[in-house]
């Protein structure tokens, strides 16, 4: 009998610290979801470029592969592939704005779907050293 009920308090223990294990795991990664994409709005916002959490790792890749002279093809490949993966996660973002409701209000989600906009069409036109690097800054925003 005392082996049971033992056993049955074991039992439940365990199930009890799986399931706050599960939670705090879940609520750490739906926090880490929702800071990255605030940062990266932010980071557009105030610059105009990607945030360097996205460009980081393409930026390594392509100056590995220009330092050797048959990488300069697979350079301007790799150039192209990194420019549309920072159009596509702007999309992302921007989809993500749209239908969030971690947003103060609406006035607050217009400005802020507007400047994402406005990031979008500019990297369109540009080249990947444009956006990634350009060295441009928006008017009126003081780099510091």
């Amino acid at each position: 009998m005392w082996s049971f009920a033992i056993a049955l308090v074991a039992f439940v223990v365990a199930v009890v610290l799986i399931m706050r294990l599960l939670i705090w795991w879940t609520t750490s990664t739906v926090k880490g979801y929702v800071e990255s994409r605030n940062r990266a709005a932010e980071a557009i916002a105030d610059t105009g470029r990607p945030p360097e959490f996205w460009t980081h790792k393409p930026k390594l890749r392509i100056a590995r592969l220009r330092s050797s002279p048959e990488g300069l093809a697979k350079a301007r490949r790799a150039e192209e592939r990194a420019k549309r993966m920072c159009l596509r996660k702007i999309s992302k973002l921007m989809a993500y704005f749209k239908s969030t409701t971690l947003v103060e209000d609406e006035a607050t989600r217009k400005i802020l779907l507007d400047e994402l906009q406005r990031a979008y069409d500019s990297w369109e036109k540009k080249n990947w050293e444009e956006i990634a690097s350009g060295g441009e800054t928006k008017p009126g925003k003081v780099v510091g």
